[in-house]
């Protein structure tokens, strides 16, 4: 996947990265290609967190996020 430049996360030492925007500017894309280089980066020690109104829209993928 290649990713434009505003999908990039901002260089620099940062623990959160808030990223919105209109539909189809590549959200999900951008979140998957960071958790995907983070889970590289660190292995098993990783971690990462997902954000939704509410748990059934990560469970039942309501979002264009995959379920768990």
């Amino acid at each position: 996947v290649v990713l434009q430049e505003y999908q990039t996360p901002p260089g620099g030492d940062w623990r959160t990265w808030a990223f919105k925007g209109a539909r189809d500017t590549g959200k999900t894309v951008a979140g998957a290609a960071m958790v995907i280089a983070h889970l590289r980066d660190f292995g098993p020690a990783a971690r990462v967190g997902v954000m939704a109104p509410t748990q059934a829209e990560i469970a039942h993928g309501h979002s264009s996020a995959a379920p768990c």
